[in-house]
């Protein structure tokens, strides 16, 4: 996962876009009782930052909760705020946000136009930012 990455970094900076950060996924497996196995290695998320000197801006775990909301649909950090991997979202996001605050207009209001219709409509929900 971590060679696929590298070379999404480098092909992004063939086309001229910039990488905010790194966001880990599957960054180890948390039981429900709170137990962290790192399955997949440690690491390696921390390791590509480096190499492309960006952040790393979220570490994002499996958990059952995670899988179970996904299969329904359902975003997880409206479901189950308090889930590790929920918090490592919005973690990723407020780290977004923080490094791109005048290029995310989907989350400003009124950012798009004057008005209703005026600029694209958020699709999905807004993800909670407390």
């Amino acid at each position: 996962a971590q060679k696929v990455a590298r070379r999404s970094a480098e092909m992004a900076g063939k086309v001229g876009l910039e990488i905010g950060g790194v966001i880990e996924n599957m960054a180890g497996f948390v039981t429900p009782d709170g137990e962290r196995y790192a399955i997949f290695g440690e690491g390696g998320g921390q390791e590509l930052a480096d190499e492309i000197d960006v952040p790393l801006l979220a570490k994002i775990p499996l958990t059952m909760p995670l899988r179970e909301q996904a299969d329904a649909g359902i975003p997880l950090v409206v479901a189950d705020p308090d889930d590790p991997a929920a918090q490592a979202i919005r973690q990723a996001a407020r780290g977004l946000i923080a490094i791109f605050p005048d290029e995310l207009p989907v989350l400003q209001a009124g950012a798009a136009g004057d008005g209703p219709g005026d600029g694209p409509e958020p699709v999905g929900m807004q993800l909670p930012m407390a």
